[in-house]
């Protein structure tokens, strides 16, 4: 019969670097015990001290399944992956706490900086700024101590491309005309994503987000000289921030990325012609290019949103998969998405600087170049039965927090679920502080206070993507309505 194990009895041990003490006794290190085990232990209750026991009591305990599932519920994912490959039952436990509903909760970080100005960043080597490796150290702790294994991470960088690619400067290379300036670095980012994780960004000079709580908006706003406005910011300087957003996969749910690079729109479209000799119309191409940029879509998937971060407002590829979407979900999804700049993937290998070289040449060759893929957009279809999914508009004429709340509330008033929940705002550059007579933060402020479960992310973009589509969660079942194809002045917006 196995011994019944003896639980430390009236002894408190205290682990103190390499040594530990027993209350009551003298200190002990791990030297005495390796000099100490050669010898006979006393036998009997009274032994002040036994390593036998601690190690047998310690493997008893670790093999405690409430005990080892109680622990393992408090770690972050990190460690809890690494505890998993510790032993057999360890690693069933860790599988359970995996699927517990809390790792599913999408979770936002925020990072800023000390405002600078180019001549700051021009004494490092680009992307090494001390303000990079703040973000990093921050990103790194931020990492360590999540609780859920994300999918996906969308990435907002404040910059401003006008500042940092501009034909400046005498060269034969286009580096010769790059500006070390503010700019979240993509290979950077994705070094210290956790592993798997895919991920999609872009920059612009402002952008959304929420941290512990609390909503910002980081417009860093500016005035150009010459329109009959006074610049507020006489050395343009740019407050460096990365707002992030992490989104787990949720059984029952999937969240598939895709980059769209439109100089490979017309080739795709004839490899489809090739393979579909007749095409009855322009929604039967949307629907096989549909099926080809998104291969692991499959035809019983019901799409539920569509997130897009584009270089351009109005790029041909993106409207196509846009409608081909809408199509084949009978309209019943949600639509975001903006215009920025240097928008990327991790489906995409290009570095940054790869980036800025194709909208430096871009921007400033007379004559395209067919291989430049400058004009791209990145984004993701989450599908599945039971999500729920739902965007609104705020149109012009809301000017005031008294109308935000209008306009919020019919998203409230539908019945959608704020558990495992995450939000997107997409707001034009003309709005913010200006467009609220001097008030900042009104609308992520606004929407925190009414959503406080739900993190939020977002960008000030140049244009933005979207429709208004709020279902009736309450109802029992979804509404039929005669469904027309969905038009690109319908989703294409500059407000």
């Amino acid at each position: 019969m196995d011994r019944l194990p003896k639980m430390f009895p009236n002894q408190l041990i205290t682990f103190t670097g390499d040594d530990f003490e027993i209350e009551g006794g003298s200190g002990t290190s791990n030297s005495d015990i390796e000099e100490e085990e050669e010898v006979e232990p006393e036998s009997g209750p009274s032994s002040s001290f036994n390593i036998e026991n601690i190690c047998h009591n310690g493997h008893v305990l670790a093999n405690q399944y409430e005990l080892v599932r109680t622990i393992f519920s408090y770690l972050p994912m990190r460690d809890l992956e690494n505890c998993g490959k510790v032993s057999q039952l360890w690693k069933e436990v860790k599988s359970i706490c995996m699927k517990e509903r809390r790792r599913y909760d999408s979770v936002s970080f925020y990072w800023s900086g000390k405002c600078a100005d180019v001549s700051y960043y021009s004494k490092y080597e680009l992307f090494q700024s001390p303000h990079h490796r703040q973000l990093y150290e921050a990103m790194e702790k931020f990492n360590s101590e999540i609780l859920i294994k994300p999918k996906i991470a969308i990435i907002f960088g404040s910059g401003d491309t006008d500042l940092s690619v501009r034909d400046s400067s005498p060269g034969l290379e286009p580096e010769d005309h790059m500006e070390k300036s503010w700019l979240v670095d993509k290979g950077g980012v994705l070094s210290r994503l956790p592993k798997d994780c895919l991920a999609i960004g872009t920059t612009s000079r402002g952008i959304v987000g929420t941290f512990g709580g609390i909503s910002i908006e980081q417009e860093n706003l500016f005035d150009e000289v010459g329109h009959g406005l006074v610049r507020r910011n006489e050395n343009n300087m740019l407050c460096p921030a990365m707002s992030m957003l992490l989104i787990p996969e949720k059984p029952g749910v999937k969240i598939l990325p895709f980059h769209l690079a439109e100089n490979q729109l017309e080739p795709l479209i004839e490899e489809i012609k090739k393979e579909s000799f007749y095409l009855e119309n322009e929604s039967v191409l949307q629907a096989k290019l549909l099926e080809k940029v998104i291969p692991d879509l499959k035809p019983e998937d019901k799409i539920r949103a569509v997130i897009l971060l584009s270089n351009g407002l109005d790029l041909p590829f993106s409207m196509h998969l846009i409608q081909g979407a809408a199509a084949r979900s009978k309209n019943k999804l949600a639509i975001g998405g903006a215009v920025g700049d240097l928008c990327w993937s991790s489906l995409k290998d290009s570095s940054m600087l790869a980036l800025m070289r194709e909208l430096f040449y871009f921007n400033y060759q007379s004559v395209p170049v067919a291989e430049n893929s400058y004009m791209s957009t990145s984004g993701f279809v989450i599908a599945g039965e039971n999500v729920q999914a739902a965007s609104v508009l705020l149109p012009r004429k809301v000017r005031s927090e008294k109308k935000i709340i209008a306009e919020l509330e019919k998203l409230k008033n539908s019945g959608i679920s704020e558990e495992n929940s995450f939000a997107f705002m997409f707001a034009c550059c003309g709005r913010g502080e200006d467009h609220y007579k001097g008030k900042s933060g009104l609308e992520a402020a606004t929407f925190n206070k009414m959503f406080p479960k739900t993190p939020l992310v977002g960008v000030f973009g140049n244009g933005e993507i979207g429709i208004s589509h709020i279902p009736d969660f309450n109802a029992s079942t979804e509404t039929t309505e005669k469904v027309h194809a969905l038009k690109s002045g319908q989703f294409l917006h500059s407000f």
